[in-house]
């Protein structure tokens, strides 16, 4: 696993922060999986929770946003 995590971690450091930030709102936000795979890569990455937070919120909240409306 170790050489699977090395080179998910070269590949997301090729990207500026506000394309990983833009890419962890877009994947909470509107797809339908859990988010636990992409959070454990970007752990791994250097990328600090704190960092994620605002992001993870904004796109949990959008998540549910777009279920109640579509749901009604």
């Amino acid at each position: 696993w170790g050489g699977v995590f090395k080179k998910l971690q070269y590949y997301i450091r090729i990207f500026p922060d506000w394309v990983v930030y833009s890419f962890v709102f877009a994947y909470i936000a509107f797809a339908p999986i859990p988010n636990d795979i992409l959070l454990a890569v970007l752990a791994v990455s250097g990328y600090h929770y704190r960092q994620l937070f605002l992001f993870i919120l904004i796109g949990d909240v959008t998540m549910a946003l777009i279920l109640t409306y579509f749901t009604q």
